[in-house]
């Protein structure tokens, strides 16, 4: 029947997650909104982790060799934002690790940048991210990256049971409208430009075949995604609700 209290410094403890919340609070009262929403998510089949397995060995059975490998290729992630500014002028940032389901290790990571380099048209959306499928001919590589790692599905009526199905509706609203130019809605949340090319791909998901276009593409920055070979959603976010999200809800 004592009592204990788990100081701060007990990571994922309830004074450790609030402690951190109000650091991210503050860092937004002071550089504002944050401008860049990013996920990344291990890849399993990434050659520094299948060379390294041992005979009969899958990914999964080494939880060791996928942390380390996420965690060199998440560093260098972040030096492509802090030192090649790839996004622009960066003041700030914040993240969280969060492990799934399957083992794979998930960063959450809101990008704040300076008021100069702060997204505001649409233009600079379109040449931070894109949603669209990329040309297999042009582009080869990033094509295979996309049809792999950035595709939602699938859900709805090909997988009912689906993660992100909802009262029968899938709570990420793909598949999304089609879009012939970006638009910014009166919250400052962005409409992708997700042309009707006519172009549909067949592809194999969770042993389901199915067919997918521009609509169902996640968004991604075709620089990191063809970079780092892995899920990696990039979103232009001018609302602070996603500070609350990447900590109060991932704890």
């Amino acid at each position: 029947g004592q009592r204990i209290i788990l100081p701060p410094t007990f990571t994922d403890g309830p004074r450790n997650m609030f402690e951190i919340y109000q650091d991210s609070m503050a860092i937004t009262r002071f550089n504002q909104h944050p401008d860049i929403f990013l996920t990344m998510t291990a890849n399993p089949r990434w050659p520094e982790i299948t060379a390294a397995l041992l005979p009969h060995q899958q990914p999964t059975d080494r939880p060791d060799l996928m942390t380390r490998v996420f965690e060199l290729k998440r560093d260098r992630l972040m030096k492509e934002i802090d030192q090649n500014k790839l996004f622009g002028d960066k003041v700030a940032h914040v993240f969280t690790i969060e492990f799934q389901k399957w083992g794979l290790p998930h960063m959450h990571a809101l990008i704040f940048l300076k008021g100069p380099d702060k997204i505001r048209t649409c233009a600079q959306v379109d040449n931070v991210v894109r949603a669209e499928f990329p040309d297999p001919k042009d582009d080869p590589l990033l094509f295979e990256t996309v049809k792999s790692c950035m595709v939602h599905g699938p859900c709805g009526a090909r997988d009912p049971q689906a993660p992100c199905m909802v009262d029968g509706r899938c709570s990420k609203k793909y598949p999304r409208a089609f879009s012939e130019e970006t638009i910014m809605d009166q919250d400052g949340y962005p409409i992708y430009r997700r042309r009707n090319t006519g172009q549909v791909h067949t592809i194999t998901k969770h042993n389901v075949e199915y067919n997918v276009d521009n609509r169902n593409v996640v968004p991604y920055n075709p620089y990191l995604s063809r970079m780092f070979n892995c899920h990696i959603n990039v979103e232009v976010y001018a609302g602070i609700r996603c500070v609350k999200y990447i900590h109060k809800y991932i704890y």
